[in-house]
């Protein structure tokens, strides 16, 4: 095995227990005080403490077994290879909470730091504040949480499970599944916590996609820029030698002159393509330029 490969593998493992762990954290600490379901077997685990109540058994417990038996179904449906990139995942998220339940943690021990380790006991913080700061905080943890293991192709198991094999089988969006799954999980917290619980669990769902595509999507993110210019061979000698970046050149031809010329595509960094901007702008002011967001890109020069 090569270094590159060890340090692949490496990232990847670093990336996974990180990821899980964020997500164990904020379930634990943000979102079970709360009773803020946000779906998947977390969101299960929290349904079954408002009904039984915690001293009936362990989040920790219940969520492994739960992904313990979609694991199974998993690999009859979906097979070897997306077992690989689950079972750590699957393992380390009940593993840390868990581990928080074994050294008896208190779930409400941010919300309690003023009285017990600060010594404040004035402007102690309301219920109010408690929940935006649990719906807030602990879905942007669990949204980087996700886009780290998303990143390396792994996933926390669980309802992840559900809707790759509703989406084999049944050849829907996996966008769909994903709210079909989570959303009949909100949908019951609704008869357990009640609308207000249930509105703020699916604020939290919502804050989770957008920082799981900033992570997961958005550090892949660069932006494309086409430029039709008649100082061409400049720009382009300025993208490769200041910018360091490859340059296309694409033939085209006027629609409304049918006259040809040439247009030239590169892809770079949001930061290179402010500083672009501004030198295309320095050898021609009147050059017809215009940027797209690229969602991702790879390959030479990027990832």
């Amino acid at each position: 095995m090569d270094v590159y490969t060890v340090r692949k593998h490496l990232k990847s493992y670093s990336f996974i227990i990180i990821g899980t762990l964020l997500i164990a954290v904020a379930y634990y600490f943000l979102f079970l005080p709360h009773n803020i379901v946000t779906g998947g077997v977390t969101g299960i685990a929290i349904i079954f403490d408002g009904i039984f109540g915690e001293e009936m058994f362990s989040s920790g417990l219940l969520i492994f077994i739960l992904n313990i038996i979609l694991l199974f179904v998993g690999y009859l449906f979906l097979g070897k290879d997306f077992l690989a990139k689950t079972i750590l995942g699957s393992i380390l998220l009940p593993l840390f909470i868990s581990i928080f339940e074994i050294f008896n943690l208190p779930p409400d021990i941010i919300f309690k730091l003023d009285n017990t380790v600060l010594n404040i006991t004035e402007n102690a913080m309301n219920p109010f504040t408690q929940i935006i700061i649990s719906v807030l905080v602990g879905s942007i943890i669990t949204g980087v949480g996700l886009g780290l293991c998303f990143r390396v192709g792994a996933t926390t198991g669980g309802m992840d499970v559900v809707q790759k094999i509703i989406t084999k089988v049944f050849h829907f969006p996996y966008s769909k599944t994903v709210y079909i799954t989570d959303g009949i999980v909100v949908a019951a917290s609704l008869f357990i916590f009640g609308v207000e619980k249930t509105f703020y669990g699916l604020v939290a769902i919502y804050i989770v996609g957008i920082f799981v595509d900033m992570i997961h999507i958005g550090a892949a993110s660069r932006r494309t820029v086409f430029i039709l210019s008649k100082d061409n061979e400049k720009i382009k000698e300025v993208i490769i030698e200041r910018l360091g970046r490859g340059v296309t050149v694409v033939p085209s031809k006027g629609g409304y002159s049918s006259e040809p010329y040439e247009m030239l595509i590169c892809t770079l960094k949001k930061t290179e393509s402010y500083l672009l901007k501004d030198l295309i702008y320095e050898i021609d002011p009147e050059a017809f330029t215009f940027f797209v967001s690229a969602k991702e890109v790879y390959g030479d020069g990027f990832q």
